[in-house]
């Protein structure tokens, strides 16, 4: 973007869901997703149960790191968890950050290991976290 002066590593594209399946040594790694997704409607109820194909695409990715053995994940944004307390009365909220589906399957797969406070815009909860395979 025109904001950026430094580049600090190579960044290449690839598609989430096959990544790891093609590239299986990648898995070895940490997997760290930053507000991944800004999609609320992506993330709707739907019965039956959506292909894995209609997942949000932070959620496919999941998916396919667990799949190859991936161990750590670092994610940065919203989490349910951080946002219920701030209106108790307020239906369920997941944040615009990141997919219920994605956030949970990290609890249901990961430990929460680390929570790091960061800078927040207004009206935002974002952390940093790190999480470890159970």
């Amino acid at each position: 973007n025109g904001l950026a002066i430094r580049q600090f590593c190579e960044v290449q594209r690839a598609d989430c869901a096959t990544l790891f399946s093609d590239r299986p040594e990648l898995a070895s790694r940490a997997l760290l997703l930053v507000w991944p997704n800004i999609e609320p409607d992506e993330d709707v109820d739907a019965w039956p149960e959506p292909e894995p194909e209609a997942w949000p695409w932070e959620a496919r990715c999941l998916s396919s790191y667990i799949a190859a053995g991936g161990k750590t994940v670092i994610s940065v944004g919203e989490r349910e968890e951080c946002i219920e307390g701030l209106v108790p009365t307020a239906p369920r909220d997941v944040g615009q950050t990141s997919s219920l589906r994605y956030q949970t399957m990290l609890r249901a797969k990961f430990t929460l290991d680390k929570q790091v406070c960061i800078p927040n815009w207004l009206y935002s909860v974002d952390d940093l976290t790190v999480w470890r395979r159970k």
